[in-house]
Parts: C-alpha cells; structure tokens; sequence
C-alpha cells in the first residue's frame, strides 16, 4: 500500500504535474497531516485491532502523499521549521534503516523492559515513548548519513 501511493505521488509529479499542482492547498496539507497523527492515538481514541492492522498504514502514507505537494514548492526558505525539514529530507534513508530493525525491535524494548514506569499506558509514558523513540532514531541516523551514506554519495558521484 505504501509502495504504490509512492509510486501515484511520483506518477503525478513527474507525467501529470498540472494535477500536483493543483494538490498544493494547505486544506490539503492540514488533513495529510491529520492522517499521520490520527493513527499514533488509536489506542486513546479509536481503539480496535481492526483500525491498528487495516487503516493505520494506508492512513500514514496517504496523508504524507498529501503533505509532500505543498512542501514540494519550497525552494529557498528560512527558519527552524525549514532545516528540520531538510534535515529529516536528508537523513531519511538512514531514519529509514535504523528505525524498525535496530530501534523499535531491539533498543527501545529493552529500554522499556528495564525501566518498569515505562510499562504503564498513560498518555504521559506514551508521549515519553514517542520522543526517545525519536531521539534514539535521529542522532544514530545522523551519524550513519554523516559517516557513511555521504561519503559513499561523493564516492559514487566521483566515477560518474
């Protein structure tokens, strides 16, 4: 499912791009990112194994396909909103690689495992799950871009 809105985003962007155009409204933004929060409280909310198995991941990748038409047309920006998201941009591919198999299958539960508070299903714990997941995401992915997919970029773009 993720693979496929991927692909529809890249196909509008590249052959149909008077429709991506067309999809840069901020209405259009807010509910992408309504749809990639929304998943992350099911439990508080919406609960169900049916929404957790079927909906969370068609919802976060349609919602990012309709963030990406917006932030697409920045070009040249200032501010702290715009390195993050550069930031994020560049390093995604080391976010992606370290995420599911190192942090949330290994590091993360055995911090959980070690840290009894940290078993309990407040909001609080649940938000202070999600910000160590994020830091323990971020600075590893930032190293491994740093220390090795940018070497290997500039090694690659040597041979061309």
């Amino acid at each position: 499912d993720s693979l496929v809105i991927g692909v529809l985003g890249a196909y509008l962007n590249y052959y149909r791009h008077e429709i991506w155009v067309r999809l840069r409204k901020k209405t259009f933004f807010l509910f992408g990112i309504f749809l990639i929060i929304l998943p992350q409280f099911h439990d508080y909310f919406i609960g169900g194994m049916f929404f957790k198995n079927y909906l969370t991941l068609p919802m976060v990748s349609l919602g990012t396909l309709m963030v990406i038409p917006l932030l697409t047309q920045i070009k040249n920006a200032k501010g702290g909103f715009y390195h993050f998201i550069t930031f994020i941009s560049l390093t995604s591919y080391s976010i992606y690689l370290i995420n599911k198999g190192i942090i949330q299958s290994i590091v993360l539960p055995a911090i959980i495992n070690n840290f009894s508070f940290l078993k309990s299903d407040t909001i609080f714990v649940g938000a202070l799950k999600v910000t160590l997941f994020w830091i323990l995401t971020i600075i590893p992915s930032y190293y491994l871009y740093k220390y090795f997919e940018l070497p290997m970029t500039r090694l690659r773009d040597r041979f061309k």
